[in-house]
């Protein structure tokens, strides 16, 4: 657990086709909102050391991605479609009163707060490069470096953006 953070869980309601989600998250601070999304294969529990330090001026909600964490975890790979998973965070985002809020996300996380962010006015992304660039342009060798890309190779990421 983050340190001065609450805990709880959220339900999503399903969508096209995808099953509704429990997304566990956490939140501490106040004022303007901050959604941080982890990256593969992390949780919430990635953002504890700097966390804590945002929620001096921020509010911030470390949540965990579908299949990560303390989150649900459904059958099939269209459950894990960055839409699907932005949508469980905007739902999220939602019913904690927040129309409007920042989202920094890393790595598989920030692919997430790509799709997100086509409804949000802010984004961070650490430590990604756009999915549709590496794998058109995958080679063994960073095949080989980079194994959990290869998970991407879901039809439902690209139908999805």
């Amino acid at each position: 657990m983050i340190p001065g953070f609450s805990y709880d869980t959220h339900s999503t309601k399903a969508a096209n086709g995808t099953a509704g989600a429990n997304i566990a998250y956490c939140v501490a601070g106040s004022g303007p909102a901050l959604l941080l999304l982890h990256g593969f294969p992390q949780t919430h529990m990635m953002w504890a050391e700097i966390a804590p330090k945002l929620a001096t001026h921020l509010t911030v909600i470390c949540a965990d991605l579908r299949g990560h964490g303390a989150t649900s975890k459904p059958y099939g790979t269209e459950q894990y479609s960055f839409r699907c998973m932005a949508s469980d965070q905007l739902s999220l985002m939602s019913s904690l009163g927040f129309e409007q809020f920042h989202i920094a996300g890393h790595d598989g996380g920030g692919q997430v707060a790509h799709r997100l962010a086509l409804d949000a006015i802010s984004l961070t992304m650490m430590d990604i490069v756009p999915t549709h660039y590496l794998l058109d342009r995958l080679q063994q060798n960073v095949e080989e470096s980079y194994y959990q890309w290869v998970f991407w190779l879901n039809p439902h990421h690209f139908l999805s953006v």
